[in-house]
């Protein structure tokens, strides 16, 4: 479930890495919804929208899950190595999202070292201490 509340907490946030984990569990819950979603619009015979082949529950859902969805896939991308302007390839019908499960698929890469948020105790590594000991000074 932590996964899903990581991905909801962070709507709009296209920095950082999204494990391989994480990606999938969140889409399996989209999946769980959506799912969910069309059964109450069977049970409840809920009309069809104009034009569309479900009905305003199941598009209510996609619509909410439509901007996380995108920036879980671009921190994805990131923990990939890739960067995040690949997602645009899921605009291509058909080819692109099958194209971007499938890259989402890959292991996570040390290349994705790059998108990491710094941290605020970053450069904190490369400080040196001088420690007294028996009497003499030493770096660390």
């Amino acid at each position: 479930m932590h996964y899903l509340t990581d991905i909801l907490r962070d709507y709009f946030k296209l920095s950082g890495r999204l494990s391989r984990k994480g990606y999938w569990i969140y889409v399996l819950w989209l999946l769980g919804f959506s799912a969910a979603a069309g059964l109450l619009e069977g049970v409840f015979q809920i009309p069809h929208l104009h034009g569309f082949p479900t009905g305003w529950l199941v598009a209510s859902v996609l619509a909410f899950f439509c901007i996380p969805n995108w920036t879980a896939t671009v921190r994805r991308l990131h923990d990939i190595g890739w960067r995040g302007w690949w997602v645009l390839l899921c605009l291509i019908p058909l080819v692109g999202p099958i194209a971007i499960a499938v890259i989402c698929i890959f292991p996570s890469s040390p290349a994705g070292d790059r998108f990491d948020t710094p941290r605020s105790d970053a450069g904190r590594a490369d400080v040196k201490y001088a420690v007294l000991h028996n009497g003499k000074i030493e770096e660390t």
